[in-house]
Parts: C-alpha cells; sequence; structure tokens
C-alpha cells in the first residue's frame, strides 16, 4: 500500500512539472504574439516559479511591473506580491519587503500581503514587525471577502456558458494545455492569446459579504431568468453552477448566486462581464 501511494504521489508530481513545463511553452507562445501583456508574463513566472527556477520567475514578474508601470491602468497588486514571494526564496528579503509595501499600497486589506511580509521582517530579525503583521492578517482575514467556490484551476475539464441567447461550450484535451470550443460536432482551437488565464479566471471568484440569507424574489435580482450562466466541470465530474444577474446598486458588482446555495452574493462587475464575455464573444482564431 505505501510503495502504491507513493507511487501515486510520484505520478502526480511528473505530472504537475509535465503541466508547469507546458504552461511555459503556451505563455511563451502568447508573449511572442502580444509582448506588451504583463498576465502572460506573470503566468510564466508563476509556472518558473512552481518549478522552482527562481531567477527566471523574478525576470518574468520584472518584465510584468514594467508594463504596468508603463500602462495607463498601473501596476497590478498581485504582480507586487509575487515578485516579494520570490524574491524571499532568493534569500532577498529587503526587496521582499519593498515588494510587499507596494502591494499593500495598492491593496491594503489583503491579509495574504501582510503575512507574507511577517515572513520577510522575520528573517531580517525585525521580530517587532513580523508579529504587527502577523496580527493585521490575522484581522484581516476574518473581515476579508470570501470565495463562492473553488476549484483547481489545472483540473478544470469542461466550461459551458449561456448569455444573450449564445451557449459555448469548451473542453480541455486529456493531459494536455490545449482547449477547444465545441459546436456543431466539431471542435474549434481557442485563440490562446485571448484564452490565457480564462482556467484561473473560473476556478472561484471571491465574492463580497452575503446580501440575503434566503432570496425571495430571484427575479429582482435578474436571476431569473438569469443574465448568464455558467457550468465548470473538473475532471473527477464535480461541477459548480452559477447564476448572475443585474448590477447591484453601486454597479460596481453584480448579483450572483451559486446553484444549490439559497443564499446572495456579489461580485465584481468585471468578473461578471469576463464570464459572460466568454458566450457573446468566444476566443475563436483568425479565420
Amino acid at each position: 500500500m505505501e510503495y502504491n501511494l507513493a507511487g501515486r504521489a510520484s505520478q502526480s508530481i511528473d505530472e504537475a512539472i509535465q503541466n508547469y513545463q507546458l504552461s511555459i511553452e503556451k505563455f511563451t507562445e502568447a508573449i511572442r504574439l502580444v509582448p506588451e501583456n504583463d498576465a502572460y508574463y506573470a503566468f510564466r513566472g508563476d509556472s518558473y516559479f512552481r518549478l522552482e527556477r527562481y531567477e527566471e520567475a523574478l525576470n518574468d514578474i520584472d518584465h510584468a511591473i514594467r508594463i504596468g508601470t508603463e500602462s495607463p491602468t498601473g501596476v497590478f497588486w498581485a504582480h507586487c506580491l509575487s515578485r516579494g514571494i520570490t524574491n524571499i526564496e532568493l534569500g532577498q528579503n529587503q526587496r521582499a519587503v519593498q515588494d510587499f509595501d507596494k502591494a499593500i499600497e495598492l491593496n491594503p486589506n489583503d491579509p495574504m500581503i501582510y503575512a507574507y511580509r511577517s515572513i520577510a521582517y522575520r528573517n531580517l530579525d525585525q521580530a517587532a514587525n513580523a508579529d504587527a503583521d502577523e496580527e493585521t492578517a490575522l484581522r484581516l482575514q476574518f473581515e476579508a471577502p470570501t470565495w463562492l467556490y473553488k476549484l483547481d484551476e489545472d483540473a478544470i475539464v469542461r466550461i459551458e456558458v449561456s448569455s444573450a441567447g449564445h451557449t459555448v461550450r469548451y473542453e480541455k484535451k486529456p493531459d494536455t494545455l490545449d482547449w477547444y470550443i465545441q459546436e456543431n460536432n466539431k471542435e474549434t482551437p481557442v485563440l490562446w492569446g485571448r484564452w490565457a488565464g480564462t482556467s484561473l479566471l473560473v476556478n472561484g471568484p471571491m465574492v463580497k459579504p452575503i446580501l440575503a440569507d434566503n432570496i425571495d424574489d430571484l427575479a429582482s435580482y435578474g436571476l431569473d431568468p438569469p443574465e448568464t450562466k455558467m457550468l465548470v466541470v473538473n475532471r473527477s465530474g464535480q461541477s459548480v453552477e452559477i447564476h448572475l444577474g443585474i448590477p447591484t446598486p453601486n454597479e460596481d458588482d453584480k448579483y450572483v448566486r451559486l446553484v444549490g446555495n439559497p443564499k446572495l452574493f456579489a461580485v465584481a462587475a468585471s468578473w461578471a462581464q469576463a464570464i459572460t464575455r466568454l458566450a457573446t464573444d468566444p476566443p475563436y482564431p483568425p479565420r
């Protein structure tokens, strides 16, 4: 039994390494096509990091931050967090603190940033700062938004989205990173430059605090019928279905419900728009 378990663990590690190597190849091609996309560098950097190729990871995250610095939207806080974590692995703890400082400036309410900065402070023998960050991380963890659901992005094999009279089904080829649009008994490969990061997008959104424990009138929230429906399935057959409704009064969010859960939540409108676009504007390759 122990031998079998060890063999399975080894196989899982080998599969993970293979997937990260495939991911590097895919994002390298995406970068070749769209060299000024910060997300592509960040995703490839994450794959390098998971393979413990920290110098290459740092180089990619540096590129992502440079692109963000030069863009109108600015630097994405998660890039600074990623660079800080990578700098910890490289033993560059003072630089890591500077990265976490910037991440906190951009996103002051994420407990993860404080937790990692506390590690860097601890490595620098700054116990008081480390203790303060650990306390802040713990406090924010209780106040932070929650996940609507959470799936392993690498295990997702099917995504189906319906909106505005359109239904599009996406499927992933076994043992690859290749996704296809399934329609009329034929499959069309997705345009990777637009598809990259979609599995991460659909593996679970963060939602605002519960707005209602029971939804009395689904229609009043645009949930009966829903404006958009999404079904996500992983390789073990586990599935989740969500319904997206109308914007909330502040228009920054949209109402959302998880089918089977009676509670009402709000999700970022930008996330909802990205999901809806999978149905209304699929990532077809150029004809």
